[in-house]
């Protein structure tokens, strides 16, 4: 299920063999540093093994409030169901390896943020994001009773 959710992001203008090949090849990459090779990590077991370190359960949201002139908002908490939370794991690898503006092809750019999500947490922008919406999480969360 996350495989092809992963794949059906990266496709673009109908091109499954070719996201599929990007797909593929970066995480068999993964699977062969050297890294992965002293915990013994096969191929399949290197997508859920990402996917937890970005695990998420809540997330904000902008709900109005106030006269129609003003629009103020409120930044309130509300849970993550799990189709969700996939959705956003995804967005942020995905992005992260957007945003690498180096000559690489982009099985490289992913398998290089998918190695920093696993073993440099320090270089990766994914985790990067996910901290700065636990950090807005945290400092908005006296707005939950506001979730009606």
């Amino acid at each position: 299920m996350m495989f092809n959710r992963f794949l059906g992001s990266l496709i673009k203008q109908g091109n499954k063999t070719a996201a599929k090949k990007i797909l593929t090849t970066s995480l068999f990459d993964l699977s062969r540093t050297e890294a992965a090779l002293k915990e013994n990590v096969p191929c399949y077991r290197v997508l859920p093994n990402i996917f937890k370190k970005l695990n998420n359960y809540v997330e904000v949201k902008k709900i109005p409030w106030g006269k129609k002139k003003q629009k103020k908002f409120n930044l309130i908490p509300f849970p993550l169901k799990p189709k969700r939370q996939v959705f956003y794991k995804i967005k942020w690898i995905v992005g992260a390896s957007k945003e690498d503006v180096n000559k690489v092809p982009y099985s490289t750019k992913l398998f290089s943020e998918m190695y920093n999500v696993l073993y440099d947490p320090k270089k990766s922008k994914a985790l990067i994001e996910k901290k700065r919406v636990s950090k807005e999480i945290f400092s908005s969360r006296s707005n939950s009773h506001f979730r009606w």
